[in-house]
């Protein structure tokens, strides 16, 4: 007789299996476009009950598993759900100290020795936030797949950047999770509902919106600045 599986290896094979090409592929895809992880990190991820959070922690817990890479992937839960969560899938927490959980959390990644900590951001965060800024703002800027976290030696990293927000709560739906309730700006909102009547028409045009921010001609543009090391034009 099979042995029955658990709850956490049944999660497990629904990212690597089920939903390979909508959520473990695109994971990948952006671990190694970006060099979010590299030999010797030690990776935060905080650990919330919503279905976003749980992917994550998931696909990275998966992915020292069998990556080769060499880093570790630590799990620390934000809240008591959190911790029921980690406790029901299979994600080892790490203790933090009291007077540390009262800080945000780059801080608890720098109390662990870690230097990255994991974003839950995804692809239609990346699409809202350059047209919304471009119109709203007058600014053509985007959020990148890794930025300092404003805490001295941690840095953001954002393994979903490539994932699809629509996957994603299809595969929360069948797992029965909840996603987070965003609360997003009114300009956000606004790109939102744009983004979404040009679907209507052209159902690609998100994925050309997100692909515009990976294919900038520098040189067409009368002036421009750069927190990653880049040419300013003035």
């Amino acid at each position: 007789m099979a042995r029955a599986l658990t709850e956490s290896q049944v999660l497990e094979r629904s990212i690597l299996t089920e939903f390979r090409d909508e959520l473990w592929g695109p994971f990948n895809k952006a671990i190694r476009r970006y060099s979010l992880i590299e030999p010797g990190d030690r990776v935060l991820t905080v650990v919330r009950a919503e279905a976003e959070a749980l992917l994550m922690a998931k696909e990275l817990q998966e992915y020292a598993r069998h990556s080769g890479v060499g880093f570790t992937a630590l799990f620390a839960a934000a809240d008591e759900a959190g911790t029921e969560a980690a406790l029901r899938f299979g994600l080892a927490l790490t203790e933090l100290s009291g007077e540390c959980q009262k800080s945000a959390p780059p801080v608890w990644a720098k109390a662990l020795s870690c230097n990255k900590l994991a974003d839950v951001l995804c692809m239609e965060d990346v699409t809202e936030t350059v047209l919304g800024q471009m119109l709203y703002r007058g600014v053509l800027e985007a959020c990148p797949p890794m930025e300092d976290s404003g805490t001295p030696g941690v840095r953001l990293i954002r393994p979903l950047y490539r994932t699809e927000r629509a996957r994603l709560e299809q595969w929360a739906q069948t797992r029965g999770l909840p996603c987070l309730l965003r609360s997003k700006p009114s300009e956000r909102e606004r790109a939102r509902v744009l983004i979404e009547r040009l679907k209507q028409a052209d159902p690609h045009i998100e994925v050309s919106l997100f692909g515009s921010v990976h294919d900038v001609e520098t040189g067409t543009l009368p002036g421009y600045t750069s927190s990653w090391g880049g040419t300013s034009i003035s």
